[in-house]
């Protein structure tokens, strides 16, 4: 994926999304499980032990593999590893060339 011509700081859209990811499902990978999604202190410039969402890896097939940032009560307990799936309300961003994706939930 070549994010070069989307290198802006326009906060995260399902636009934004829809241009790097278009459609396509991706294959959860749990073999670590889900990770803690920590706050980040913007006065402060470091992450707090406030734990504010969960993140999933999630491969897409010809786009690799993008860590996903979930609300804080997201589980995976019904979801396998490897299993296909579709992001609920998928939203994207681009900051310093690294593409940063967050969802409701998946299908």
């Amino acid at each position: 994926m070549n994010i070069t011509n989307f290198n802006r700081r326009n906060g995260y859209s399902k636009e934004k999304f829809q241009e790097l990811f278009g459609e396509h499902a991706g294959y959860g990978l749990l073999g670590s499980g889900l990770l803690p999604a920590f706050e980040y202190d913007k006065e402060k410039h470091k992450r707090t032990n406030n734990i504010i969402g969960r993140y999933m890896d999630m491969y897409f097939q010809g786009l690799g593999v993008q860590r996903v940032k979930f609300p804080k009560d997201f589980t995976a307990d019904e979801i396998e590893d490897m299993t296909t799936l579709k992001l609920i309300n998928p939203q994207a961003c681009v900051v310093n060339n690294n593409v940063y994706v967050k969802a409701d939930g998946v299908e």
